[in-house]
């Protein structure tokens, strides 16, 4: 469109068709659904492959949002601020109850940390018997006023936790933050040891490659 405008500038008479075709309502949990909204979209199985997009957007190679814009012609009616707004089955097909690592075994530590507004996630990561890692998570909502209680965090880290596993190592991000958990863990009978990161692209890598080298399973960062 743009290059045609440039073309035509000079020619206040021109005139084009621009011809806009979105896709109905999609159940992107159904494939049947999801071919039948492709093939209603011009160049189907002409300059694009109806089947190689069906299996990107069934498999998850692209997200539901991205699949709306680029696929459907539809505006995205959710937020683009979390993949689990648009894979909202993501942990449903994860769960397994026989996946928390066994009580007294070795585990790291992960701690996703919010100052106000925004809740705090912490995940305890340990191999399985057969190899794999196990997962134990919890979060902390913020209250109406968006604070969030850091003081159980803590201490559900240095009680809780500490005591039902043996933790090794504790990972986190706000370093601002990492002073009550040393003095926790200093008044606490366990010895872990322990790292924070400051928010952004940059603590990705450290907190990932910790994770990685402890647990030896695949990590990944993802940029949004």
């Amino acid at each position: 469109m743009s290059a045609r405008g440039l073309l035509e500038a000079g020619e206040p008479t021109s005139r084009y068709l621009f011809d806009w075709r979105s896709a109905p309502a999609v159940d992107f949990t159904d494939a049947d659904s999801v071919e039948a909204a492709l093939r209603m979209m011009r160049g189907a199985d002409v300059t694009w492959s109806v089947k190689v997009w069906l299996r990107e957007i069934m498999s998850r190679k692209i997200s539901q949002r991205q699949a709306q814009r680029l696929y459907l012609c539809q505006w995205p009616a959710k937020s683009a601020d979390s993949w689990l707004r648009e894979t909202p089955a993501a942990w449903a097909e994860l769960y397994d109850a026989n996946a928390t690592p066994v009580d007294g075994s070795d585990v790291v530590v992960g701690v996703d940390m919010a100052l106000h507004g925004d809740h705090v996630g912490v995940i305890v990561a340990g191999k399985l018997s057969d190899g794999r890692v196990g997962w134990w998570p919890r979060s902390w909502a913020p209250d109406a006023n968006g604070r969030v209680d850091h003081a159980d965090v803590f201490a559900s880290i240095a009680g809780v936790i500490a005591h039902r596993w043996k933790v090794t190592s504790v990972t986190m991000t706000r370093s601002s933050l990492s002073f009550p958990l040393v003095t926790l863990k200093t008044k606490g009978s366990r010895s872990w040891s322990s790292r924070s990161h400051q928010n952004g692209s940059s603590r990705l890598t450290a907190c990932c490659t910790k994770w990685s080298s402890t647990t030896a399973s695949p990590c990944r960062t993802t940029r949004h």
